[in-house]
């Protein structure tokens, strides 16, 4: 049993290695010549690494990453206001630590717009996209009078 479980490695292991060379450019005659093995033997193993990599990728648990990514990311953040609230030097040092916790928070916020957790605000809204009108001159009336109110500082409810 130990031998069988022993080949299986062996094989694992060489149908990784053939996949590295095939993924670095090499054709697969090359890569037979290159390992002592038969150009068949080449294309089971990339069979057989095809295999592997996907049987990984299903078994691969994505929120646990997530969760990990999370969790080290908020570490940071919370590490560098604490350091920045302790740093008795003032001016580059405290800066320093302030923009490792600005970072940290872009990329706590990036991971959880990125899977949907939140939803990215627009950060301009374009007036066109609300226009009610679909009259050319109605039209323009109703983006100057919204271009009016916008430079009057006027909050327009909807946009």
């Amino acid at each position: 049993m130990d031998k069988k479980q022993s080949k299986r490695e062996q094989k694992i292991a060489r149908a990784m290695e053939v996949q590295g060379h095939y993924i670095g450019g090499m054709r697969p005659g090359d890569i037979a010549d290159l390992m002592g093995v038969s150009e068949r033997t080449v294309w089971n193993d990339l069979k057989l690494a095809r295999q592997l990599n996907r049987e990984e990728v299903q078994a691969f648990d994505h929120e646990e990453l997530l969760g990990k990514r999370l969790k080290v990311f908020r570490l940071i953040r919370t590490n560098a206001l604490r350091d920045y609230q302790l740093c008795k030097e003032g001016g580059n040092a405290k800066a320093a630590f302030l923009n490792i916790a600005l970072r940290a928070e872009e990329k706590i916020t990036q991971l959880l717009q990125d899977v949907g957790a939140i939803v990215k605000v627009p950060e301009r809204v374009s007036i066109e996209e609300g226009n009610p009108f679909s009259d050319t001159e109605f039209r323009q009336k109703y983006i100057a009078l919204m271009k009016e109110a916008k430079a009057k500082g006027i909050k327009i409810y909807g946009l």
